[in-house]
């Protein structure tokens, strides 16, 4: 019988856990560590240090190490051109990611800002979202893995319906947000009610890589209203550059002026 993956694991468990992954990077805990609220897919950690507060985060058990290892090297890439990204911090040599009992962590910098609370978006803070997706599109557009890409729209919508259904579970066991199911339901009802378009509609669509999953959450604003960092590039891939602001603008429930036309303009 498999385990369940998604079940979070207890707090004996987090605390043996970060205790020895806070060794292999020669640090040791002060205090509990404390969850970070937001997270979907992972379980991920504010662990208080001798040296400074850190953001553990423990891989859900699906993910390899290499699947882990690949994000790690696009932070350091896109980093080097100017995207402002938090990058772990390497273990023994340039280790990146350390197993503990069968799991994966990664270790990175606390960095201490906001995110914005969806439904109340700032024009101005929707300018900047928007700004910096296309700073991102922009130079992931000379990644090697934009060079002749296309994009490979596949969609079924009985099994998106199902998929999204286990999503769902997924996300309400795992104590997701309201607007984070509310969003689900309403990705449901949209392909309940709606007319499906076939694929061939959208084959001509220009794409590239692509952060994957770009949107207000992953988003850490400083005081200013600057951009301090863009976080989980996990599900990075080739798609078409509009596919993904749509996305980004229907998890940002920036369907309505200003906050449309802000995002947009930036």
């Amino acid at each position: 019988m498999q385990p369940d993956l998604h079940v979070p694991p207890s707090t004996d468990e987090v605390h043996s856990q970060i205790d020895r992954v806070l060794g292999r990077f020669r640090r040791r805990r002060t205090g509990a560590p404390a969850p970070v609220a937001g997270g979907t897919l992972n379980w991920n950690y504010r662990v208080a240090t001798a040296s400074g507060p850190v953001f553990a985060r423990r891989w859900r058990r699906e993910v390899t190490a290499e699947q882990v290892m690949a994000e790690h090297e696009l932070l350091g890439w896109v980093a080097a051109r100017g995207i402002p990204v938090v990058r772990p911090y390497g273990a023994a040599g340039a280790e990146t990611v350390v197993e503990v009992e069968g799991t994966m962590w990664s270790l990175l910098p606390w960095v201490e800002g906001r995110t914005t609370v969806r439904g109340q978006i700032t024009a101005a803070d929707a300018n900047a979202l928007g700004e910096m997706h296309g700073r991102i599109h922009a130079v992931l557009a000379e990644h090697p893995a934009s060079a002749g890409a296309s994009t490979q729209l596949l969609w079924d919508t009985a099994s998106s319906l199902a998929d999204l259904i286990l999503v769902r579970q997924v996300a309400v066991e795992g104590g997701a947000a309201q607007e984070v199911v509310a969003g689900i339901d309403l990705q449901v009802r949209l392909l309940e009610t709606a007319l499906v378009r076939p694929r061939s509609d959208f084959s001509e669509l220009p794409a590239q890589l692509t952060h994957g999953d770009y949107h207000d959450q992953q988003v850490l604003f400083g005081p200013g209203g600057d951009i301090l960092a863009v976080n989980d590039w996990e599900m990075h891939r080739v798609m078409a550059r509009v596919w993904e602001v749509l996305r980004a603008v229907a998890f940002a429930q920036l369907y309505e002026e200003p906050g449309l036309g802000a995002y947009l303009s930036g």
